[in-house]
């Protein structure tokens, strides 16, 4: 997702504004919308545009903490 994410702003001069716009309609990458738990991402861009976070809550299902998986 990263490295799609990096893709995308270098192409297009921003990040996506949601995870549905970085997935899109390709087949191929449907099964970015959950983790590897079943369970939605976090994903948020800076104020600034320069910046994206995009966390899975890992195998406790509880963000913001020591299990979290983070692509930023």
């Amino acid at each position: 997702m990263s490295e799609r994410m990096e893709n995308w702003n270098e192409n297009l001069g921003h990040y996506p504004t949601d995870l549905n716009e970085l997935i899109g309609n390709s087949p191929a990458r449907q099964d970015w919308k959950k983790d590897a738990w079943n369970r939605t991402y976090e994903f948020k861009i800076s104020e600034n545009g320069k910046q994206f976070l995009i966390r899975s809550a890992g195998p406790d299902g509880t963000f913001n903490t020591k299990d979290d998986i983070i692509s930023e």
